[in-house]
């Protein structure tokens, strides 16, 4: 290996070895390479020290000859360079790049078998969150999608809940990454959908997964939104990466309140009810006790798990049983 080559290869591994010894070394490596079906802690630890080790996941670089293939050959693990981007006064950061792209390949295909999971697009998304954005490198796009509107009437309504995809596109088609300002980490599957992110807000929690785009709004019970006769709206800030830059955009919820209109009831005895003072103080003491038994439960650590064994979700999809749930405890840390 000529010395320009050596000094490029050599710069390439310590730009790696210092992302493996990183805090950032697992989410940076997920999300340039991470897949649905996950990788595991320890496919993540052999690649950290496979890159820390001095023989360097097995790869050589080399010149591109005439008649050779360019780029990384997994049946060698050589990376072969365009002649073009060696040679005197070409930029140094776009053969740079190109080769942690091309160690990127390599990588995917350890963690994900075969050539990879994520092509191009990933190793891509690895140099820029290892190198940053190249040089004239425009921002991802992001569509902002189609408000959703909950209306209420005097009726008693039903809410049901709103799903779409954000649309997004790279013009270097770098693999994208998609996020939910304030959000939780979650693991809700709905309809075969896995959603990573959530965020409650005034009028329902929003899901969203992060590597495909897919949002899922779930509203609030119907009980709690009958309930409410004002009008208002909510934001959610929605994101879209590829590592290098980002862009942002709002999916806004709006709420058109209404005053519900008076239970009837038929009133067979006009006649009130009257407690003795006894049956008033037993009354009272059985209130006192009951709410003293729901702040308990609200402050006990293990109340989801509680909530979970004695109710179930009996067949509720896991993100509507999740809100109805939540929506129970906001009622009693109301009372």
């Amino acid at each position: 290996m000529d010395t320009q080559l050596a000094s490029l290869w050599n710069t390439a591994w310590q730009s790696l070895t210092d992302l493996a010894g990183s805090t950032a070394y697992a989410s940076t490596v997920l999300q340039a390479f991470g897949s649905e079906q996950g990788v595991s802690p320890e496919d993540l630890e052999g690649l950290r020290q496979g890159l820390l080790a001095e023989g360097r996941l097995g790869l050589t670089l080399e010149e591109q000859a005439e008649g050779e293939t360019l780029g990384w050959d997994p049946l060698t693990g050589v990376i072969r360079l365009e002649a073009a981007l060696l040679a005197e006064g070409a930029d140094p950061q776009l053969a740079q790049r190109r080769l942690v792209e091309e160690i990127g390949r390599a990588i995917d295909a350890q963690l994900n078998g075969g050539t990879g999971a994520w092509g191009q697009a990933g190793a891509r998304t690895f140099a820029n969150l290892l190198l940053g954005a190249a040089t004239g490198e425009a921002a991802p796009s992001l569509s902002a999608p189609e408000a959703i509107t909950l209306q209420d009437s005097s009726a008693q309504d039903s809410f049901t809940a709103s799903s779409g995809s954000l649309l997004a596109s790279d013009p270097e088609s770098a693999r994208l990454r998609y996020g939910l300002e304030g959000a939780s980490a979650t693991s809700q599957t709905v309809h075969g959908v896995v959603y990573d992110l959530s965020k409650a807000g005034a009028y329902g929690t929003l899901y969203l997964n992060s590597s495909t785009g897919q949002y899922r709004f779930q509203p609030r019970s119907d009980w709690q939104l009958n309930a409410q006769s004002s009008s208002g709206s909510d934001t959610f800030q929605l994101s879209v990466s590829d590592g290098a830059s980002s862009t942002s955009t709002a999916l806004v919820v709006n709420f058109s309140g209404s005053h519900e209109a008076p239970e009837q009831y038929v009133v067979i005895d006009d006649a009130a009810p009257v407690l003795t003072a006894e049956a008033q103080s037993l009354w009272e003491q059985a209130l006192t006790n009951a709410s003293q038994r729901l702040a308990e439960l609200v402050s006990n650590p293990n109340r989801d798990a509680l909530l979970n064994d004695v109710f179930g979700n009996a067949g509720t999809e896991s993100a509507t049983f999740e809100a109805n749930k939540q929506a129970l405890l906001d009622t009693i840390s109301g009372l």
